[in-house]
């Protein structure tokens, strides 16, 4: 799909390009979940290889996001919806 909340592989990419890119913010950083009848691998690696192509933009592990965030992020900006 292009829009809403399961979103092909390019429509992703473009979607998390334009996302903010402040480290100091939480903002700045996104998790994607990824629904496994919906997605193959060759889905996750296509998008991995799309965002390369952007500055800003990196695809860590769970235990790299938080450990950023934790280190860039003060906890007055983090905003639990």
């Amino acid at each position: 799909g292009t829009s809403g909340r399961m979103l092909g592989v390019d429509a992703l990419v473009a979607k998390l390009a334009e996302q903010a890119k402040t480290p100091e913010s939480a903002d700045g950083y996104s998790v994607v979940p990824v629904h496994a009848w919906s997605h193959s691998y060759a889905d996750v690696v296509a998008v991995v290889e799309g965002l390369k192509k952007h500055d800003g933009v990196d695809v860590v592990k769970p235990s790299e996001l938080i450990a950023r965030i934790k280190a860039n992020v003060k906890p007055a900006s983090v905003i639990v919806v």
